[in-house]
Parts: C-alpha cells; structure tokens; sequence
C-alpha cells in the first residue's frame, strides 16, 4: 500500500510541477510541444488513477486483515484465560496449544509470496529504475534555464551537434514517431511482468513452460535504458547531458512507472478478491485449540488453503537467478553512469558550437549536479533495500 501511495503523490506533484512550470517568454508552443504535453498530462492521470485505486483497495484488505487479526487476539485472550484455570497437573498430562486458523495462515503465506518481491527484483529492477526516472526529471526541471527546456512539454532543451557545430533540433519526449511510444512499451512491460501476481497468472497461462523465459524477460526489458547510454557515450560522450538519451530515457521511465501502477492496481484487486473470497474461513471456535502441534501443521500444509504451489511457481532456478542478477548489475552500472556523465557534461559544448548551457562559471554548479546525480540512486537502492 505504501508503494501505491508513493507513486500517487509522486505523480500527482509531478503534474502540478508541469501545469505550473511558466512557458518561457516569447515561445509559441508548436504542435508537437502540444502533443507531448498531452502525452505527459494522460500518463501521469492514468498512473494517478491506478496507484490511487490500489491505495484504496490495499486500504479494504488492510482493514479486513486487521478484523482478523483483533478477533484471533480476542480468541487468545479468552484461551488464555481458560488455561489459568486449569491446574499445572492437567496441563502437563494434556498440553494445549493454541494454533493459528487456517484462513489467517493462508492470508500471511499469499502476502509474503505475492505482495512482497523478492530482493533481487527490489535492487536490480525497481529501485534502480525509479533512480532512472528521478534523475532524468532532475535533468527535466534543474536543466531547464540551462538548456533553455520547457518542462511543460517535456522539452529538455537544445542538443549540442557533435558533426555541425551548432544546435541543431530540442531534445523532446513523445515526439509524433514510433519510437516514443517503443520505448515506453519496453519500460511499461518490464514492470508490469515484474509484478508478482502478473507473473503467476502468466506462469499458470503456460502451465509451467517457459518458466525461465517468463521470469527472465522484464530484466530483458531492461536493456534499453543501457543501450541509450552507450549509444549518446559513443556519438556525444563529450556533451552527454545536452543529448538525447535524457528524453528517450523519460519515455522508457515513464512507461515503467504506468506499468508499476496497473501492477499494484491488480495485485490490490487480487489481494482483496483472494481476502474475501479466495479462502474457506472456518467457524468462530474451530481448529484453534490442538492436542498435537505437528499434526495440525501437516494438515495446514496439505489443506486447500495452502499457497505452497505458488512458492513453487515463483521459485528461479540457479541460473535464472544469475541472469537477473547480471541485468540489475548492468542497470545499476546504467544509472550510477548516466548520473556522472549528466554531471561532468553538465556545462559541456561541441568544440566550435555555441551552446546555451556553456559559461564559465559553471563548474561549481556542475559539482553540485554531480553530487546529486549520485546521492539520489544511492538513496533509491538504500529505501529499495529496506521496502
């Protein structure tokens, strides 16, 4: 739930950021700049929506587990109470013990194997990820009287001309192509795949084949934001922040996020359908008071409430384990290396071009941008280590 209420606020002070940013004096916005608004106007709505429907029903499960939770206590307040009645001769020839019902034990085994992601999809996929996204609006907001951007539009100002000397065209997201929304396919299935209930249904689609494939893709899907770098690291290292790669990366980023809210919107529905109908809650009084602690265990693993299947569906083998591994390395290695080239470039121009952003007293700035631009992924993957 607190993910889901993260993104809404976070998309909802994005929002309000772009519709307040003040259009630069004497700048007629184009079609295209429409376009891109809009574009940017519909995403963050939509991701608004599905997070902010996610907190609400992760709201309802909450509460109904918290019902269940304070009647179980109130059931061992009251065993309690029976026990210290009986003598300590009793107790010792028949023990009692008091077991956990079998629709709570069902509840915390589905949360833990369906809610919660395991820590390799939390460092190596959605922090580093997220890291990516806040960085490149760092780029959109702080480089915009810089680069002369507007952020309203997602433009992100002039690019430097490697060949020509000169600025040649704005680096824009969601242009009128095929590309834009290319990348933000890539970014919006890496994350919905990722979602741990999308990838159970998907494993049950293909009956367990493919399995490897299925668990490996959203890393796959990763591969765009590093391609984008060594892309604008071969072609305009030099004047990497007033390249390309910012807008492209914002396209990918911002489907990952929208894909990020659809999944937290269907594992919420999924929660609360499972809460309420997915188990067989027994009466008030049964299976709670046992005789023999192990045989109650057996039962409860071998019971129809048992969630041990889906373990097993959303267990990686060693070396799928080890492909996801080397794909968060590499997107990690993406963002810590898009932040210090975006530093160090910051003031950066192509040899005989006159670019906006070149001055001479830009190197404490550019000091400054390249300390943020590593503090804040440091502080992503530390807030994902510890989700």
């Amino acid at each position: 739930m607190l993910l889901a209420l993260l993104l809404t606020l976070s998309a909802m002070a994005v929002y309000i950021s772009l519709e307040t940013y003040p259009t630069p004096t004497g700048v007629t916005l184009s079609s295209h700049a429409n376009a891109s608004a809009l574009t940017a106007k519909v995403v963050l709505s939509l991701v608004m929506a599905l997070a902010g429907l996610a907190t609400i029903v992760f709201l309802v499960v909450m509460v109904v587990s918290l019902r269940e939770d304070a009647a179980r206590e109130r059931k061992e307040q009251a065993y309690h109470a029976r026990e210290e009645r009986r003598s300590w001769i009793e107790q010792f020839l028949e023990p009692r013990f008091l077991s956990t019902p079998k629709h709570i034990q069902a509840r915390k085994e589905y949360f833990e194997t369906l809610i919660y992601p395991s820590s390799v999809w939390k460092w190596g996929l959605f922090s580093p990820s997220l890291a990516l996204t806040v960085i490149v609006l760092i780029r959109l907001f702080l480089g915009a009287p810089v680069f002369l951007g507007d952020p309203s539009t997602l433009d992100f100002g002039w690019e430097s001309s490697k060949h020509q000397g000169a600025q040649t065209e704005k680096s824009a997201s969601f242009g009128v192509n095929f590309d834009s929304y290319g990348h933000a396919t890539q970014g919006f299935l890496a994350s919905l795949l990722a979602t741990p209930v999308v990838m159970k249904w998907l494993l049950q689609l293909s009956r367990g084949r493919y399995k490897g494939l299925i668990q490996v893709l959203p890393f796959l899907l990763t591969i765009y934001p590093t391609y984008n770098l060594i892309k604008r690291f071969v072609k305009t290292r030099k004047t990497f922040a007033s390249s390309s790669f910012d807008n492209n990366s914002l396209e990918w980023a911002s489907g990952f996020v929208l894909g990020m809210a659809l999944g937290q919107s269907l594992t919420a529905i999924s929660s609360m359908v499972y809460v309420l109908f997915g188990r067989k809650v027994g009466p008030c009084g049964s299976g709670d008071v046992e005789n023999n602690r192990k045989e109650n265990h057996d039962e409860d693993e071998n019971g129809p409430d048992s969630t041990q299947g889906d373990e097993n569906e959303l267990e990686t083998s060693c070396a799928v384990s080890t492909i996801q591994r080397l794909f968060g390395l590499l997107l990690l290695f993406t963002v810590y290396a898009a932040g210090v080239l975006f530093g160090i470039t910051w003031h950066a121009c192509a040899p005989g071009a006159q670019c906006v952003n070149a001055n001479h007293t830009g190197h404490k700035v550019s000091a400054e941008v390249l300390s943020i631009m590593i503090i804040v992924p440091t502080v992503m993957q530390v807030l994902g280590g510890l989700a």
